[in-house]
């Protein structure tokens, strides 16, 4: 393929990703909408059904999680833990290879509160505690600030 080419394809493929984020946002932004409509019946079905068209989306294009986050926060709110562990396992091994330390830190901490809430502190609680402790003290080594 040539550059020309090549280039094209790289900027179309941008695009492309840049709309898919876009939409993922939108329907973020959906779900914060359906969290307002308290007397909705259905409410809840919605913000999963939504949640879940998000997720596939940056699954399937391979974009950031940002989805999954907040969809692993929202379960942890409702009280639904034994949902969000495999969500949030699969996150953080997509953090693992894919995000900072600090965005590991945290989805190590938010696993260990899962894990401590439904095993009532396990050592896969602890494990992650210790392991996001320590990310964290390396941060703050690195920049005291």
């Amino acid at each position: 393929m040539s550059l020309p080419i090549l280039w094209w394809a790289q900027q179309m493929n941008q695009q492309i990703n840049e709309k898919l984020e876009q939409h993922v946002q939108d329907l973020l932004f959906r779900i914060e909408i359906l969290k307002t409509r308290t007397h909705d019946p259905n409410r809840s079905d919605e913000i999963k059904q939504t949640f879940e068209e998000a997720i596939k989306l940056e699954e399937s294009n391979d974009l950031k999680r940002v989805a999954t986050w907040e969809y692993v926060s929202y379960l942890e709110e409702q009280g639904d833990c034994e949902t969000a562990i495999p969500l949030a396992e699969s996150f953080f091994a997509y953090i693992e290879l894919n995000g900072d330390k600090s965005q590991i830190a945290d989805a190590a901490n938010m696993l260990g509160r899962l894990y401590y809430v439904t095993e009532n502190s396990s050592k896969q609680a602890q494990q992650k505690f210790i392991q996001a402790n320590e990310i964290y003290e390396q941060l703050v080594a690195e920049n005291p600030s």
